[in-house]
């Protein structure tokens, strides 16, 4: 063939490329078009479907076994979380309630200790009666070795004392002069 004829036919060649693609475009958007032309007036409408409807279940979620051991490993758990928080409590506590714990603790004398309200007061009497008089035991002292002098906080040489213990009773100790 002669090189004027494969010129002219690579021309058409190219040409029909281009309007090929250019056709292509075209669809695809006609396509786009047609799908948002669609998705409008399916808006518009506003038609729903509901795909799955609600039903009432046929058993429950879980069993009354599954409920009850639950419920038991729960009630067993909270047991023992409370007993080894009390063991826990005692075995760190390192506070002082009686006067051996003080002299053997801390190898101090114990100088003085204030009684409970139930050795002080004794034992209240249903009813008393005129012709039988009640007589309640005078509070006792439990002093061991130096009193406190004045109630400072000093002991009766002058060094102060220190205060330990909880609510119900207080160990008074200090290093006294000798």
């Amino acid at each position: 063939r002669p090189a004027a004829e494969k010129a002219e036919i690579d021309r058409l060649q190219v040409a029909a490329d281009t309007l090929s693609t250019r056709l292509n475009s075209a669809e695809s958007k006609l396509e786009d078009i047609q799908l948002t032309l669609a998705r409008t007036e399916n808006d518009a409408q506003q038609t729903y479907i509901v795909l799955d409807q609600p039903r009432f279940p046929e058993s429950p979620e879980q069993s009354k076994v599954d409920l009850i051991v639950n419920f038991i490993l729960f009630i067993g758990t909270g047991i023992f979380m409370s007993v080894l928080g009390i063991v826990g409590g005692l075995i760190l506590d390192r506070s002082f309630r009686f006067p051996i714990d003080v002299r053997h603790g801390l190898n101090l004398p114990v100088l003085a200790m204030i009684p409970e309200a139930s050795q002080r007061m004794g034992a209240a009497p249903a009813m008393e009666t005129a012709s039988h008089p009640v007589h309640l035991p005078q509070p006792t002292s439990q002093l061991v070795e130096r009193p406190i002098q004045n109630g400072n906080g000093h002991l009766a040489n002058g060094r102060p004392a220190k205060r330990i213990g909880r609510k119900s009773k207080s160990i008074l100790i200090g290093r006294s002069q000798q």
